[in-house]
Protein backbone atom coordinates (compact mmCIF):
# COMPACT_ATOMS: atom_id res chain seq x y z
CA UNK A 1 0.00 0.00 0.00
CA UNK A 2 1.07 3.59 -0.61
CA UNK A 3 2.14 5.25 2.66
CA UNK A 4 0.71 8.57 1.44
CA UNK A 5 -2.80 7.10 1.23
CA UNK A 6 -4.85 6.53 4.35
CA UNK A 7 -8.44 5.80 5.38
CA UNK A 8 -10.23 8.78 6.85
CA UNK A 9 -11.37 8.19 10.42
CA UNK A 10 -13.64 11.20 10.03
CA UNK A 11 -15.17 10.84 6.53
CA UNK A 12 -16.66 14.34 6.55
CA UNK A 13 -13.12 15.74 6.22
CA UNK A 14 -13.37 14.86 2.52
CA UNK A 15 -16.56 16.87 2.02
CA UNK A 16 -14.81 19.75 0.16
CA UNK A 17 -13.44 17.28 -2.40
CA UNK A 18 -16.88 15.75 -3.07
CA UNK A 19 -18.82 19.00 -2.79
CA UNK A 20 -21.76 19.14 -5.20
CA UNK A 21 -21.53 15.48 -6.26
CA UNK A 22 -25.09 14.20 -6.27
CA UNK A 23 -24.33 10.52 -5.66
CA UNK A 24 -25.84 8.56 -2.78
CA UNK A 25 -22.89 6.17 -2.42
CA UNK A 26 -20.70 9.21 -1.82
CA UNK A 27 -23.25 10.41 0.72
CA UNK A 28 -23.22 7.00 2.44
CA UNK A 29 -19.47 7.20 2.91
CA UNK A 30 -19.42 10.89 3.89
CA UNK A 31 -22.10 10.52 6.56
CA UNK A 32 -20.44 7.39 7.96
CA UNK A 33 -23.38 5.08 7.31
CA UNK A 34 -21.32 2.61 5.25
CA UNK A 35 -18.34 2.46 2.95
CA UNK A 36 -14.88 3.97 3.40
CA UNK A 37 -13.06 7.05 2.16
CA UNK A 38 -9.35 7.05 1.32
CA UNK A 39 -7.33 10.19 0.69
CA UNK A 40 -3.77 11.42 0.30
CA UNK A 41 -2.06 13.28 3.15
CA UNK A 42 -2.34 16.62 1.39
CA UNK A 43 -6.10 16.06 0.91
CA UNK A 44 -6.03 16.91 -2.79
CA UNK A 45 -7.78 13.69 -3.82
CA UNK A 46 -10.11 11.18 -2.20
CA UNK A 47 -11.94 8.01 -3.14
CA UNK A 48 -15.19 6.74 -1.63
CA UNK A 49 -15.38 2.95 -1.85
CA UNK A 50 -18.56 0.97 -1.20
CA UNK A 51 -19.33 -2.49 -2.55
CA UNK A 52 -18.55 -2.61 -6.26
CA UNK A 53 -18.15 1.16 -6.64
CA UNK A 54 -15.29 3.62 -6.25
CA UNK A 55 -16.03 7.35 -6.56
CA UNK A 56 -12.80 9.31 -7.01
CA UNK A 57 -12.56 13.09 -6.79
CA UNK A 58 -9.65 15.48 -7.23
CA UNK A 59 -10.99 18.95 -8.12
CA UNK A 60 -7.46 20.22 -8.74
CA UNK A 61 -6.63 17.13 -10.84
CA UNK A 62 -3.57 16.18 -8.79
CA UNK A 63 -2.20 13.50 -11.10
CA UNK A 64 0.24 12.00 -8.62
CA UNK A 65 -2.40 11.78 -5.88
CA UNK A 66 -4.98 10.24 -8.23
CA UNK A 67 -2.44 7.67 -9.42
CA UNK A 68 -1.56 6.79 -5.82
CA UNK A 69 -5.25 6.40 -4.92
CA UNK A 70 -5.95 4.21 -7.94
CA UNK A 71 -2.99 1.98 -7.14
CA UNK A 72 -4.04 1.73 -3.49
CA UNK A 73 -7.67 0.90 -4.26
CA UNK A 74 -6.64 -1.74 -6.81
CA UNK A 75 -4.28 -3.30 -4.29
CA UNK A 76 -6.99 -3.47 -1.61
CA UNK A 77 -9.80 -5.01 -3.64
CA UNK A 78 -10.28 -8.65 -4.60
CA UNK A 79 -12.95 -7.90 -7.21
CA UNK A 80 -13.53 -5.47 -10.06
CA UNK A 81 -14.73 -1.99 -9.13
CA UNK A 82 -16.83 0.45 -11.12
CA UNK A 83 -14.80 3.66 -11.07
CA UNK A 84 -16.66 6.96 -11.30
CA UNK A 85 -15.38 10.54 -11.49
CA UNK A 86 -17.42 13.74 -10.98
CA UNK A 87 -16.82 15.34 -14.37
CA UNK A 88 -15.36 14.71 -17.81
CA UNK A 89 -11.96 16.24 -17.03
CA UNK A 90 -11.43 14.11 -13.92
CA UNK A 91 -12.71 11.03 -15.74
CA UNK A 92 -10.22 11.66 -18.55
CA UNK A 93 -7.42 11.89 -15.98
CA UNK A 94 -8.43 8.58 -14.40
CA UNK A 95 -8.71 6.95 -17.80
CA UNK A 96 -5.21 8.08 -18.74
CA UNK A 97 -3.81 6.56 -15.57
CA UNK A 98 -5.46 3.15 -15.36
CA UNK A 99 -4.25 1.81 -18.70
CA UNK A 100 -6.37 -0.79 -20.43
CA UNK A 101 -9.83 -0.69 -18.87
CA UNK A 102 -13.35 -1.39 -20.03
CA UNK A 103 -15.48 1.74 -20.35
CA UNK A 104 -19.19 1.69 -19.56
CA UNK A 105 -22.13 4.07 -19.54
CA UNK A 106 -24.68 4.52 -16.76
CA UNK A 107 -27.88 6.55 -16.49
CA UNK A 108 -28.59 8.86 -13.56
CA UNK A 109 -32.11 9.86 -12.55
CA UNK A 110 -33.16 13.08 -10.88
CA UNK A 111 -33.51 12.94 -7.11
CA UNK A 112 -37.01 14.36 -6.72
CA UNK A 113 -38.96 13.49 -3.60
CA UNK A 114 -42.35 14.48 -5.02
CA UNK A 115 -42.13 12.64 -8.33
CA UNK A 116 -44.05 9.49 -7.40
CA UNK A 117 -47.75 8.71 -7.87
CA UNK A 118 -48.76 6.39 -4.99
CA UNK A 119 -51.95 5.22 -6.72
CA UNK A 120 -49.99 4.18 -9.82
CA UNK A 121 -47.38 2.45 -7.67
CA UNK A 122 -50.09 0.51 -5.83
CA UNK A 123 -51.46 -0.73 -9.17
CA UNK A 124 -47.99 -1.88 -10.22
CA UNK A 125 -47.41 -3.64 -6.89
CA UNK A 126 -50.65 -5.58 -7.26
CA UNK A 127 -49.97 -6.58 -10.87
CA UNK A 128 -48.50 -10.01 -10.16
CA UNK A 129 -48.93 -13.17 -12.25
CA UNK A 130 -50.68 -16.10 -10.63
CA UNK A 131 -48.43 -18.19 -8.40
CA UNK A 132 -46.19 -15.30 -7.29
CA UNK A 133 -46.27 -13.40 -4.00
CA UNK A 134 -44.41 -10.40 -2.59
CA UNK A 135 -42.58 -10.40 0.72
CA UNK A 136 -40.57 -7.89 2.66
CA UNK A 137 -37.22 -8.76 4.20
CA UNK A 138 -37.51 -11.48 6.84
CA UNK A 139 -34.92 -13.63 8.62
CA UNK A 140 -35.84 -16.46 6.24
CA UNK A 141 -35.41 -14.28 3.15
CA UNK A 142 -32.07 -13.02 4.49
CA UNK A 143 -30.89 -16.58 5.11
CA UNK A 144 -31.90 -17.67 1.60
CA UNK A 145 -29.96 -14.82 0.02
CA UNK A 146 -26.88 -15.51 2.18
CA UNK A 147 -27.01 -19.21 1.33
CA UNK A 148 -27.56 -18.94 -2.42
CA UNK A 149 -25.74 -15.70 -3.29
CA UNK A 150 -25.14 -15.54 -7.03
CA UNK A 151 -27.52 -13.27 -8.92
CA UNK A 152 -29.20 -12.12 -5.68
CA UNK A 153 -26.10 -11.45 -3.54
CA UNK A 154 -26.24 -7.65 -3.90
CA UNK A 155 -29.64 -7.51 -2.23
CA UNK A 156 -27.72 -7.62 1.08
CA UNK A 157 -23.99 -7.69 0.22
CA UNK A 158 -23.15 -4.33 1.78
CA UNK A 159 -24.89 -4.96 5.10
CA UNK A 160 -23.20 -6.79 7.98
CA UNK A 161 -26.27 -8.66 9.22
CA UNK A 162 -30.05 -8.83 9.26
CA UNK A 163 -30.28 -6.41 12.18
CA UNK A 164 -28.31 -3.66 10.44
CA UNK A 165 -30.32 -4.12 7.24
CA UNK A 166 -33.59 -3.89 9.15
CA UNK A 167 -32.43 -0.72 10.86
CA UNK A 168 -31.21 1.07 7.75
CA UNK A 169 -32.97 -0.36 4.73
CA UNK A 170 -35.88 -2.10 3.04
CA UNK A 171 -36.30 -4.93 0.57
CA UNK A 172 -39.21 -6.43 -1.38
CA UNK A 173 -38.99 -9.85 -3.03
CA UNK A 174 -41.11 -11.86 -5.44
CA UNK A 175 -41.46 -15.50 -4.36
CA UNK A 176 -42.42 -18.56 -6.37
CA UNK A 177 -43.02 -21.65 -4.25
CA UNK A 178 -41.09 -19.98 -1.44
CA UNK A 179 -38.03 -19.26 -3.59
CA UNK A 180 -36.80 -15.76 -4.40
CA UNK A 181 -37.10 -15.08 -8.15
CA UNK A 182 -36.90 -11.28 -8.15
CA UNK A 183 -36.13 -8.51 -5.74
CA UNK A 184 -35.87 -4.77 -5.21
CA UNK A 185 -33.67 -4.08 -2.24
CA UNK A 186 -31.20 -1.61 -0.78
CA UNK A 187 -27.77 -1.83 -2.34
CA UNK A 188 -26.64 0.77 0.17
CA UNK A 189 -28.09 3.18 2.70
CA UNK A 190 -27.42 6.80 3.56
CA UNK A 191 -28.90 9.27 6.00
CA UNK A 192 -32.39 9.70 4.60
CA UNK A 193 -32.58 7.01 1.94
CA UNK A 194 -31.33 3.97 0.08
CA UNK A 195 -29.81 3.15 -3.30
CA UNK A 196 -32.05 0.64 -5.08
CA UNK A 197 -30.73 -2.70 -6.33
CA UNK A 198 -33.11 -4.66 -8.57
CA UNK A 199 -32.59 -8.02 -10.24
CA UNK A 200 -34.75 -10.82 -11.66
CA UNK A 201 -33.79 -14.44 -12.17
CA UNK A 202 -33.45 -15.04 -15.90
CA UNK A 203 -36.14 -17.75 -15.89
CA UNK A 204 -38.75 -15.33 -14.53
CA UNK A 205 -38.20 -12.20 -16.59
CA UNK A 206 -40.81 -10.36 -18.74
CA UNK A 207 -43.54 -10.86 -16.13
CA UNK A 208 -43.52 -7.41 -14.51
CA UNK A 209 -42.01 -8.85 -11.33
CA UNK A 210 -39.29 -6.18 -11.15
CA UNK A 211 -41.90 -3.45 -11.56
CA UNK A 212 -44.07 -4.91 -8.80
CA UNK A 213 -41.15 -5.31 -6.38
CA UNK A 214 -39.80 -1.83 -7.12
CA UNK A 215 -43.22 -0.20 -6.75
CA UNK A 216 -43.76 -1.89 -3.39
CA UNK A 217 -40.26 -0.87 -2.27
CA UNK A 218 -40.79 2.77 -3.25
CA UNK A 219 -44.11 2.85 -1.36
CA UNK A 220 -42.38 1.43 1.71
CA UNK A 221 -39.66 4.06 1.47
CA UNK A 222 -42.20 6.86 1.17
CA UNK A 223 -43.99 5.59 4.28
CA UNK A 224 -40.73 5.63 6.24
CA UNK A 225 -39.56 8.97 4.92
CA UNK A 226 -36.68 7.45 2.95
CA UNK A 227 -35.69 8.43 -0.56
CA UNK A 228 -35.29 5.44 -2.95
CA UNK A 229 -32.47 6.59 -5.25
CA UNK A 230 -32.26 4.85 -8.63
CA UNK A 231 -29.10 4.75 -10.75
CA UNK A 232 -29.61 2.73 -13.93
CA UNK A 233 -26.92 0.42 -15.26
CA UNK A 234 -28.58 0.18 -18.70
CA UNK A 235 -31.45 1.52 -20.81
CA UNK A 236 -33.82 -1.25 -19.70
CA UNK A 237 -33.32 -0.25 -16.07
CA UNK A 238 -33.87 3.39 -17.00
CA UNK A 239 -37.13 2.57 -18.80
CA UNK A 240 -38.41 0.76 -15.71
CA UNK A 241 -37.40 3.68 -13.51
CA UNK A 242 -39.33 6.07 -15.76
CA UNK A 243 -42.45 3.88 -15.55
CA UNK A 244 -42.23 4.18 -11.77
CA UNK A 245 -42.01 7.97 -11.82
CA UNK A 246 -38.30 8.75 -11.98
CA UNK A 247 -37.08 11.30 -14.51
CA UNK A 248 -33.87 10.94 -16.49
CA UNK A 249 -31.04 13.28 -15.49
CA UNK A 250 -27.87 12.46 -17.44
CA UNK A 251 -25.50 9.76 -18.60
CA UNK A 252 -22.01 9.33 -17.22
CA UNK A 253 -19.04 7.17 -18.12
CA UNK A 254 -17.42 4.62 -15.81
CA UNK A 255 -14.26 2.53 -15.88
CA UNK A 256 -13.98 -1.08 -14.79
CA UNK A 257 -11.08 -1.08 -12.34
CA UNK A 258 -9.61 -4.56 -11.95
CA UNK A 259 -7.77 -5.83 -8.86
CA UNK A 260 -4.01 -5.36 -8.97
CA UNK A 261 -3.38 -9.12 -9.04
CA UNK A 262 -5.61 -9.57 -12.10
CA UNK A 263 -3.97 -6.66 -13.92
CA UNK A 264 -0.50 -8.02 -13.21
CA UNK A 265 -1.44 -11.52 -14.36
CA UNK A 266 -2.89 -10.20 -17.62
CA UNK A 267 0.14 -7.97 -18.17
CA UNK A 268 2.58 -10.83 -17.59
CA UNK A 269 0.74 -12.95 -20.13
CA UNK A 270 0.64 -10.13 -22.67
CA UNK A 271 4.33 -9.31 -22.28
CA UNK A 272 5.28 -12.97 -22.50
CA UNK A 273 3.44 -13.25 -25.79
CA UNK A 274 5.12 -10.06 -27.05
CA UNK A 275 8.57 -11.41 -26.20
CA UNK A 276 7.82 -14.64 -28.05
CA UNK A 277 6.57 -12.68 -31.06
CA UNK A 278 9.72 -10.54 -31.01
CA UNK A 279 11.89 -13.65 -31.16
CA UNK A 280 9.87 -14.94 -34.08
CA UNK A 281 10.07 -11.63 -35.97
CA UNK A 282 13.85 -11.46 -35.65
CA UNK A 283 14.61 -15.15 -36.14
CA UNK A 284 15.29 -15.12 -39.89
CA UNK A 285 16.26 -11.49 -40.45
CA UNK A 286 20.01 -10.67 -40.30
CA UNK A 287 19.74 -6.92 -41.01
CA UNK A 288 19.40 -4.71 -37.90
CA UNK A 289 17.24 -1.92 -39.39
CA UNK A 290 14.14 -4.04 -40.17
CA UNK A 291 14.62 -5.79 -36.83
CA UNK A 292 14.54 -2.44 -35.01
CA UNK A 293 11.54 -1.33 -37.06
CA UNK A 294 9.52 -4.39 -36.11
CA UNK A 295 10.52 -4.20 -32.46
CA UNK A 296 9.53 -0.53 -32.29
CA UNK A 297 6.14 -1.34 -33.81
CA UNK A 298 5.66 -4.30 -31.47
CA UNK A 299 6.49 -2.27 -28.36
CA UNK A 300 4.22 0.58 -29.46
CA UNK A 301 1.31 -1.80 -30.01
CA UNK A 302 1.90 -3.84 -26.85
CA UNK A 303 2.34 -1.07 -24.30
CA UNK A 304 -0.61 1.13 -23.35
CA UNK A 305 -0.13 4.81 -22.45
CA UNK A 306 3.01 5.10 -24.56
CA UNK A 307 3.44 7.98 -27.02
CA UNK A 308 6.86 7.04 -28.44
CA UNK A 309 8.79 3.81 -28.89
CA UNK A 310 11.98 3.51 -30.90
CA UNK A 311 15.75 3.27 -31.17
CA UNK A 312 18.83 5.41 -31.18
CA UNK A 313 22.10 3.93 -32.43
CA UNK A 314 25.49 4.83 -30.99
CA UNK A 315 27.82 6.66 -33.41
CA UNK A 316 31.66 6.56 -33.42
CA UNK A 317 31.84 9.89 -31.55
CA UNK A 318 29.50 8.60 -28.82
CA UNK A 319 26.49 10.58 -30.00
CA UNK A 320 23.14 8.95 -30.70
CA UNK A 321 21.43 8.85 -34.09
CA UNK A 322 17.69 8.37 -34.51
CA UNK A 323 16.68 4.91 -35.71
CA UNK A 324 13.34 3.25 -36.49
CA UNK A 325 10.51 4.42 -34.22
CA UNK A 326 6.75 4.79 -33.70
CA UNK A 327 5.27 8.12 -32.58
CA UNK A 328 5.78 11.81 -33.32
CA UNK A 329 8.90 13.09 -35.10
CA UNK A 330 11.84 12.99 -32.70
CA UNK A 331 15.25 14.52 -32.11
CA UNK A 332 17.54 13.24 -34.88
CA UNK A 333 20.81 13.45 -32.97
CA UNK A 334 21.56 13.44 -29.25
CA UNK A 335 24.98 14.53 -28.01
CA UNK A 336 27.00 12.10 -25.93
CA UNK A 337 25.78 11.87 -22.35
CA UNK A 338 22.73 14.11 -22.94
CA UNK A 339 19.27 13.28 -21.63
CA UNK A 340 17.97 9.94 -20.43
CA UNK A 341 19.24 8.15 -23.54
CA UNK A 342 22.73 9.53 -23.03
CA UNK A 343 22.64 8.55 -19.36
CA UNK A 344 21.73 4.97 -20.28
CA UNK A 345 24.66 4.82 -22.69
CA UNK A 346 27.12 6.24 -20.17
CA UNK A 347 25.95 3.93 -17.36
CA UNK A 348 25.47 0.89 -19.56
CA UNK A 349 22.23 0.06 -17.78
CA UNK A 350 18.54 0.84 -17.98
CA UNK A 351 17.20 4.22 -16.87
CA UNK A 352 13.65 4.17 -15.48
CA UNK A 353 12.51 7.77 -14.98
CA UNK A 354 9.10 8.28 -13.29
CA UNK A 355 9.05 12.05 -13.92
CA UNK A 356 11.16 13.37 -16.80
CA UNK A 357 10.78 16.97 -15.58
CA UNK A 358 12.75 16.01 -12.48
CA UNK A 359 15.56 14.45 -14.52
CA UNK A 360 18.53 16.82 -15.01
CA UNK A 361 19.18 17.54 -18.67
CA UNK A 362 16.06 15.84 -20.00
CA UNK A 363 15.55 16.43 -23.72
CA UNK A 364 11.92 17.22 -24.52
CA UNK A 365 11.40 15.93 -28.06
CA UNK A 366 7.68 15.76 -27.23
CA UNK A 367 6.43 18.12 -24.52
CA UNK A 368 3.61 15.68 -23.72
CA UNK A 369 6.02 13.06 -22.39
CA UNK A 370 6.00 12.69 -18.61
CA UNK A 371 7.95 9.48 -17.92
CA UNK A 372 10.59 7.51 -19.79
CA UNK A 373 12.35 4.15 -19.94
CA UNK A 374 15.63 3.70 -21.80
CA UNK A 375 17.32 0.30 -22.13
CA UNK A 376 20.79 -0.10 -23.67
CA UNK A 377 21.47 -2.70 -26.34
CA UNK A 378 24.85 -4.19 -25.40
CA UNK A 379 27.12 -6.41 -27.53
CA UNK A 380 30.64 -7.49 -26.67
CA UNK A 381 30.57 -5.24 -23.62
CA UNK A 382 29.76 -2.07 -25.54
CA UNK A 383 26.48 -0.15 -25.89
CA UNK A 384 25.51 -0.22 -29.57
CA UNK A 385 22.01 1.26 -29.36
CA UNK A 386 19.23 2.12 -26.93
CA UNK A 387 15.52 1.34 -26.78
CA UNK A 388 13.65 4.52 -25.82
CA UNK A 389 10.07 4.48 -24.49
CA UNK A 390 8.08 7.62 -23.58
CA UNK A 391 4.72 8.00 -21.86
CA UNK A 392 2.39 10.98 -21.40
CA UNK A 393 1.73 9.98 -17.76
CA UNK A 394 3.99 9.95 -14.74
CA UNK A 395 5.20 6.66 -13.24
CA UNK A 396 4.13 4.71 -16.32
CA UNK A 397 7.01 2.25 -16.42
CA UNK A 398 7.74 -0.54 -13.96
CA UNK A 399 10.16 -3.45 -13.72
CA UNK A 400 7.76 -5.38 -15.96
CA UNK A 401 8.26 -3.00 -18.88
CA UNK A 402 11.97 -2.89 -18.15
CA UNK A 403 12.23 -6.69 -18.32
CA UNK A 404 10.32 -6.77 -21.62
CA UNK A 405 12.53 -4.09 -23.19
CA UNK A 406 15.68 -5.82 -21.94
CA UNK A 407 14.53 -9.08 -23.52
CA UNK A 408 14.08 -7.29 -26.83
CA UNK A 409 17.47 -5.61 -26.43
CA UNK A 410 19.06 -9.05 -26.03
CA UNK A 411 17.38 -10.26 -29.22
CA UNK A 412 18.50 -7.18 -31.16
CA UNK A 413 22.10 -7.39 -29.92
CA UNK A 414 22.51 -10.60 -31.87
CA UNK A 415 21.85 -8.65 -35.09
CA UNK A 416 24.35 -5.84 -34.46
Amino acid sequence: MNSDIFRLEEPSEALPLFDGWDETIVWSALDGTMGEIYANRAMTAACAVLGDFAFLASPGQDEAAVQALLDDVQARTDHALILVAPDEAQFALCRSLVGEAEIGLRYATRKETGAFDPARLHRFAEDLPAGYALSGMTPEIWAQIREKGGWMRDFISNFADYASFSELALGVFALKDGEIVCGASAYSAFDGGIEVQITTHEAHRRRHLARACAAKLILGCLEKGLYPSWDAANRESLRLAQQLGYRFSHTYSVLLLEPKAAVEARTDKKYGEAAAQAASLLADEPEPVPCMANLAALLFETLDRVNWAGFYTVQPDGSLLLGPFQGKPACVRIARGRGVCGAACEAGKAQLVPDVHAFPGHIACDSASRSELVVPVVKDGAVRAVIDLDSPVQNRFTERERALAEKMAELLAEKL
